[in-house]
């Protein structure tokens, strides 16, 4: 079983792209910085890598998490 099966870290999250008002499922490797909260709850600002930009977002919601 691998480690992150084990501590049940969240692996994708849906993440809201004010800029260009779009809803998107990411793994949660791609947050980079958090600006506000935490990486795991729900409306958190933090900043994506996305492709080779580093957008900024809000988490509406984590895999695992309620």
């Amino acid at each position: 079983m691998s480690l992150g099966k084990q501590l049940k870290l969240p692996r994708y999250g849906l993440f809201y792209f004010e800029s260009d008002q779009t809803l998107l499922i990411l793994p949660m490797s791609k947050v980079k910085n958090v600006l506000e909260g935490n990486h795991k709850t729900s409306g958190s600002i933090v900043e994506l890598l996305y492709v080779s930009l580093l957008l900024k977002a809000e988490i509406i919601g984590v895999d695992g998490m309620f």
